[in-house]
């Protein structure tokens, strides 16, 4: 009489187990610059153009740069002098990523995120009464016929320079924040505004 054979069940191996696994010094930079890649792009919409959208810029550079728990940095730029050498190049990349082509040229040969943030500011921040004069004119020139976009991105817009103008003190009435938008939408709505 045969006997059946045994069968011995084989484990199966999970393919992730079967990748080495890399060196501690370079696993964090690995994870950051993965999660910088995936996560962490920052928007082209936000991207420092120049001293019009230089405080959007910033406010959207501070909260990428808390994700990656780099939170002080804006207030106190000196914090980067206590970083490692790879924590600043880390620093000084996501701060380059925020750029368009001509503020990343004015700082293509800083090595310091320090001394390169710093820079951009001195470059292209506005004192708070030319911001507060920039931002009340773009409001009021605010038309939809010539906008580029939706009136979704038009009313985002719209709130956005709102916004902006309250964090410069400028405290526009609810008539007169109505009186604009229809004013805005004329040309294109005539029905709204009849």
């Amino acid at each position: 009489m045969e006997q059946d054979p045994i069968s011995i069940p084989v484990p199966i191996q999970d393919p992730i187990s079967r990748i080495p696994s890399p060196k501690p010094a370079n696993l964090n930079a690995s994870l950051i610059k993965e999660a910088s890649k995936r996560v962490y792009n920052f928007p082209e919409s936000y991207k420092l153009l120049g001293p019009s959208n230089y405080n959007q810029w910033e406010q959207s550079l501070t909260i990428m740069l808390q994700a990656m728990d780099y939170k002080g940095f804006i207030l106190n730029p000196s914090i980067a002098d206590n970083l490692s050498d790879l924590e600043q190049a880390i620093l000084l990349m996501l701060i380059r990523d925020s750029l368009t082509a001509i503020p990343a040229a004015s700082i293509a040969w800083f090595l310091s995120p320090k001394d390169a943030f710093l820079s951009l500011k001195r470059q292209f921040s506005y004192s708070i009464d030319l911001q507060r004069d920039s931002i009340y004119r773009e409001f009021h020139a605010m038309n939809f016929s010539t906008f580029k976009g939706d009136l979704t991105e038009f009313n985002a817009n719209f709130t956005s320079l709102l916004a902006r103008l309250s964090l410069t003190k400028v405290n526009i009435e609810l008539q007169d924040q109505v009186n604009q938008y229809l004013n805005a939408l004329e040309k294109s709505f005539p029905q709204w505004t009849a």
